[in-house]
């Protein structure tokens, strides 16, 4: 044995391909031969039936040929030998030479052939037959209609040796066969086929077995196995079934039909859970459709209108039946000292006290009034079918009930109050929302400058009053830009994951007599008048100045952000004073970063996005600013060539209690990394927002509780040290 396995290695390793063969045939054999596949053996079965029955079919037309054969070879050594002996015999019989005759007779009946003889003349000699045989009927000449075990006969004539006539003869010699002899012969023959037949047969079934085990049994057994793992709710009937098919009762195709059978009524339940779901799918998504319409047109903070609801339903108005026949009144209400409630007591006391005032505003006023909250401090009220007298009266009820409100903290009071502006307006005045909310807001100013905690209605003298202070504003702002009374302020950028990177938003501040004045106050004016492009030039010049004068500032900092109000995006004077500026100061590329807001981009479209492109191939990039707030994002985040977007602060201020803001912020994220652009979260106040904002993956953080605006001499300090590599 041992002797044997060295030979069998020695034979696998002679040739580096017998190995692989050897294993692939062992596994092939032992995987064929011991699966247990009733449907394999079944087919087979069935196959070899077939192929048992051709079989007999022809081996029994292969016996009669072989038969035949076998026959006509007998005949032909006996006429051989017959013809071989006939002249002696004949001479024999002339001379009548008895001892001769025997012996001629004798030697012919040695023959394996001759089952016996008789010479039939003068003399019957019978060799091998006894005299009792019966003679075959003269049919069986033609060897074959004799029947087994039975003689066949063959006559030759002994002609006379002297003559030539062949009718003269001397006697008749009868040759007999025997047809078992022939049987015989023809059976030899046909066993060393059946032979052969036989071990072409047994390796034609292993084959067939491995074949169909391989290619048909074993792929429906795993299918079947895979349709078990899904029927999990038949996992108590799957042993009964794989016990019938362990004992044969059932094969491959009953199995695989029963999973079939379970998995459809598995459907069908799933089909009729699935309806349901999707019912309940529907249903859900039909009421958060609703939430998030409700979401899209109130404030989250006070539940009313916002502003974008707000203008739609005045716009409405405007156009129903209703807005042209009825009169009504558009109130805007400005909250007095609200800054110091945020600055004294915090922004959770001021949401506090807008949620106060929210409800003081709708408790009184009617449900077919409708009530806003604008942004900010400011909210707005539409009185439907009143007049501008009953409007101021329950104005004044809404200002002393807010004047109430007082807030109280460490020895320190806030008592805030309300300034209102009304205007009259219906179709027959001719005012549309623009208008109509002008004049409202003058009619605001108005009530401020009279000294807060006043209504005003909207008159000449509100016109007139907001007009001086423009002009007023127009005087502080042209002084400011001669005499370079603008302050440059700045708020850092942190990078989410780099510390090292890190950017500041240019911000502008104004010196009024020694006071530091916010924009707020003095850009509405200077938009209104043309002179938001003059200060978008001073700031844009001196910050390229401070970058130039300071090269560790320069080195600090990634990118420096410069916002663009509407007026200059648009401008082709503000476009070659920026390109002069550009090629003079030669900052590099990124260094500068423009921020516009969406709705002064989509202004003037066209020139602005030629502007922008402009800008583009001299180093500049661009980021689109508080991108979210406005109603068409999305749109225009595909048309504008910016390299960065802003998150609009309102969104990640709420986005820890507020899941819908929370999406906001995850989608415009991912959006803007698909189209390859940076993200910036503003308004981050709290370390729990910044650690959100930074498992979302936004790019860059900017709020209060990172850092806040300084002037820009000092921003450096703000800025995270770096440590060296």
């Amino acid at each position: 044995m041992g002797n044997t396995s060295k030979v069998t290695r020695a034979s696998e390793s002679s040739w580096p391909g017998a190995r692989h063969w050897a294993v692939r045939f062992r596994r092939l054999s032992t995987v064929g031969v011991n699966s247990h596949s009733p449907l394999t053996r079944r087919l087979l079965g069935r196959i070899f039936a077939f192929y048992f029955s051709v079989a007999l079919a022809v081996t029994a037309a292969q016996m009669s040929l072989q038969y035949d054969e076998e026959l006509g070879k007998l005949q032909n050594e006996i006429t051989a030998a017959a013809q071989l002996v006939e002249p002696a015999l004949s001479k024999t019989m002339w001379n009548i030479d008895k001892p001769g005759i025997a012996a001629i007779a004798e030697g012919l009946s040695r023959n394996r052939s001759v089952a016996g003889l008789r010479l039939e003349g003068d003399q019957t000699i019978i060799l091998g037959l006894t005299p009792a045989t019966p003679p075959l009927p003269s049919a069986t000449r033609d060897w074959k209609s004799g029947p087994l075990s039975k003689l066949y006969e063959q006559r030759f004539p002994i002609r006379h040796p002297e003559s030539d006539r062949p009718d003269k003869t001397l006697g008749t010699l009868k040759i007999y066969a025997s047809s078992i002899t022939v049987i015989e012969r023809a059976m030899n023959v046909l066993l060393a086929i059946a032979a052969s037949a036989a071990i072409k047969t047994v390796a034609l079934w292993l084959i067939l077995y491995i074949t169909l085990a391989q290619m048909v049994a074993r792929p429906l057994l795993r299918l079947a196995g895979g349709l078990d793992r899904i029927n999990r709710e038949h996992a108590n009937e799957l042993p009964r079934m794989q016990r019938r098919f362990a004992r044969g009762q059932m094969d491959e195709m009953t199995y695989l039909l029963n999973s079939f059978v379970w998995m459809r009524g598995a459907l069908r339940r799933s089909r009729h859970k699935l309806f349901a779901y999707q019912s309940e799918l529907e249903q859900k998504i039909a009421e958060r459709t609703r939430e998030l319409h409700h979401q899209a047109m109130h404030d989250d903070l006070t539940s009313l209108l916002n502003r974008r609801a707000f203008e739609h339903a005045m716009t409405d108005l405007m156009r129903s039946p209703r807005g042209a026949e009825a009169p009504n009144v558009l109130c805007l209400i400005d909250l007095d000292h609200f800054k110091l409630v945020n600055d004294t007591f915090g922004h959770a006391a001021g949401d506090q006290v807008l949620r106060q005032v929210a409800e003081i505003l709708r408790r009184n006023t009617r449900p077919s009034d409708t009530v806003a909250r604008m942004g900010g401090d400011e909210f707005a009220i539409i009185l439907h079918d009143c007049v501008a007298s009953d409007a101021q009266t329950k104005m004044g009820r809404l200002e002393k009930e807010v004047a109430s409100l007082l807030l109280e903290k460490d020895g320190r009071r806030v008592a805030i109050g309300l300034s209102a502006g009304l205007v009259a307006f219906s179709a027959r005045t001719g005012d549309d929302l623009r208008h109509a909310m002008e004049k409202a807001d003058a009619a605001c100013y108005a009530a401020k400058e009279a000294g807060r905690h006043q209504v005003r209605v909207f008159g000449d003298g509100a016109a007139a009053l907001r007009r001086k202070a423009d002009r007023d504003w127009i005087n502080v702002i042209s002084k400011a830009l001669a005499e370079d009374l603008f302050l440059l302020y700045a708020q850092p950028i942190f990078s989410s994951e780099d510390a090292a990177v890190q950017r500041i938003e240019i911000l502008l501040r104004l010196n009024l007599d020694g006071n530091v004045v916010a924009p707020s106050m003095f850009l509405p004016a200077a938009e209104r008048y043309g002179l938001s492009t003059r200060i978008d030039e001073w700031v844009l010049e001196h910050t390229l100045n401070y970058l130039t004068a300071d090269p560790a500032f320069a080195q600090r900092v990634e990118s420096v952000h410069v916002n663009l109000s509407a007026s200059a995006l648009g401008n082709p004077r503000f476009y070659r004073f920026a390109v002069r500026q550009l090629r003079h100061h030669r900052p590099p590329v990124g260094k500068i970063c423009f921020e516009v807001t969406e709705s002064a981009a989509i202004s003037r479209l066209d020139d602005a996005v030629r502007i922008m492109n402009g800008l583009r191939r001299r180093g500049v990039t661009f980021a689109l600013d508080d991108f979210g707030h406005g109603a068409s994002s999305y749109t225009y985040l595909q048309t504008l060539p910016v390299d960065m977007v802003k998150i609009d602060g309102s969104f990640v201020r709420k986005m820890m209690d507020n899941p819908v803001s929370l999406a906001i912020v995850k989608s415009i994220n991912d959006i803007a990394h698909l189209a390859g652009m940076t993200t910036v979260a503003e308004f981050v106040e709290s370390n729990e927002v910044a650690s959100a904002l930074g498992e979302l993956q936004i790019d860059y953080l900017q709020g209060f509780v990172l850092a806040q605006p300084v002037p820009i001499e000092r921003v450096l300090d703000c800025l995270r040290p770096v440590q060296p590599a």
